[in-house]
C-alpha cells in the first residue's frame, strides 16, 4: 500500500501552490509531520513561525526555509549567515533566488537533470549521488528527487549530492555561520523521507548545525510567511568561548535596552536618575569637615577684671610689675 502511494505522488504533477504542502503537522504525503518527528526525535524543539522577525532568531535557533512564496531578501539572509547564523534553504521555485545567489548558488529551473539512474525509471524522479569529504553526505549514497531543480553554479561551497550538469544539495560558510542549499525542497516531504538516503540526509543537516548541541530550535519557515526587521549584528561564533558569547549577549542586551530608552519618557527618567546618582556619590565622595564648638559665649557680656583683686596684686608682684602695696581688710 505504502508503496502504491508513493508511486502515485512521483507520478502525480508538482503543485506548489496548494496550501497543504510543506504542511508541518500534515501526515498527507507532500506533510512535513515526518521531519518534524525526526528533529524532535533529536531532541529539538520545532517552530512553525507565521512570520519571522529576524532579530529574534539566536544561536540556539536554526532557521529552515521551505519554498518561501514572499521574498527573502538578499542582504537579511546572508547578514544572518555572516553574524553565525545557521539556515537550511530548501527551493526550487519560490521567491529566494536572489538570496540564493546572493550566496553564490545560481539556480536553474529548467533544466534536465543528467541522472545517471532513476527510481523505478520515472524520468521526473532523477536519483542523485552523494559526494564524499563532508560531513553532510556521510552514509547518505543516493538522494532520490522529484521534478529538482539544480545549482548550476555552487560559488564557495561544497556540492553534497547532485547530477553530471549541477548540484541538488550544497553546504557552505560564510563569516561565522553556516547553511545548506537545496534546489528540491519535496526531499523533506512524508513520502520522500521513506527513502534511506534522504533521511540520513536530514539527520546529517540537522547534526552539522546545531553547532555542537547548543542549537536545539528548529525555526521552519515555509511559503506566503512574511519576514520583518534585521538580522543581529552578532549572533555566534564557534571559535569563541563562553566569555566571548557573554559579552556578546550582554551588547544585545545593552542594544535592546537603546531602543527602549530613545522614548522622550524614557529619557527624563534617565536624567533624573543619573542627577540623583552624582548627588549621592557627591554626598559620600566629599569631606564631612566639623566647625569650631558654638556655646554662645560670645553673647554673654564680661566685666574687667579690677586691678586691686588679690589675685591680680600676686601676679603682678610675681612678674615685678606691680606694687608691693598689699590692702588689707
Amino acid at each position: 500500500m505504502k508503496r502504491a502511494l508513493l508511486v502515485l505522488m512521483l507520478i502525480a504533477p508538482v503543485a506548489h501552490a496548494q496550501s497543504a504542502d510543506y504542511d508541518p503537522y500534515s501526515q498527507a504525503w507532500n506533510g512535513m509531520s515526518s521531519f518534524v518527528g525526526l528533529a524532535e526525535g533529536m531532541g529539538f524543539e520545532v517552530t512553525a513561525v507565521s512570520q519571522l522577525e529576524w532579530d529574534e532568531l539566536s544561536s540556539t535557533d536554526i532557521l529552515v526555509m521551505v519554498y518561501p512564496l514572499q521574498r527573502v531578501d538578499p542582504s537579511d539572509l546572508s547578514s544572518f549567515i555572516n553574524a553565525g547564523g545557521h539556515a537550511i534553504i530548501a527551493d526550487d521555485f519560490g521567491d529566494s533566488k536572489e538570496a540564493m545567489a546572493a550566496l553564490g548558488l545560481l539556480r536553474a529551473e529548467s533544466t534536465v537533470p543528467q541522472a545517471a539512474s532513476h527510481w523505478k525509471g520515472h524520468l521526473h524522479a532523477p536519483i542523485a549521488q552523494a559526494r564524499g569529504g563532508h560531513p553532510l553526505s556521510n552514509d547518505v549514497g543516493e538522494l532520490v528527487t522529484n521534478h529538482p531543480a539544480m545549482l548550476t553554479q555552487t560559488d564557495g561551497v561544497t556540492t553534497i549530492a547532485g547530477f553530471e550538469n549541477g548540484a541538488v544539495v550544497v553546504a557552505g560558510e560564510r563569516g561565522s555561520g553556516r547553511f545548506v542549499g537545496i534546489a528540491d525542497p519535496s526531499i523533506l516531504i512524508n513520502k520522500m523521507l521513506l527513502f534511506r538516503g534522504n533521511v540520513q540526509l536530514a539527520t546529517n543537516m540537522l547534526r552539522w548545525l546545531d553547532r555542537n548541541r547548543r542549537a536545539r530550535r528548529v525555526v521552519l519557515l515555509r511559503g506566503d510567511t512574511p519576514m520583518y526587521g534585521d538580522p543581529r549584528p552578532f549572533i555566534d561564533d564557534a571559535r569563541a568561548g563562553e566569555l566571548g558569547r557573554s559579552i556578546a549577549d550582554l551588547n544585545l542586551w545593552l542594544d535592546k535596552r537603546r531602543e527602549w530608552l530613545l522614548t522622550t519618557t524614557a529619557m527624563k527618567v534617565l536624567a533624573a536618575t543619573l542627577a540623583i546618582a552624582l548627588l549621592l556619590m557627591a554626598l559620600f565622595a566629599l569631606p564631612f569637615r566639623r566647625g569650631p564648638k558654638i556655646d554662645g559665649a560670645w553673647l554673654r557680656f564680661g566685666r574687667p577684671g579690677r586691678r586691686d583683686e588679690p589675685h591680680h596684686l600676686v601676679t603682678s608682684a610675681e612678674q615685678g610689675t606691680g606694687s608691693n602695696l598689699v590692702l588689707g581688710c
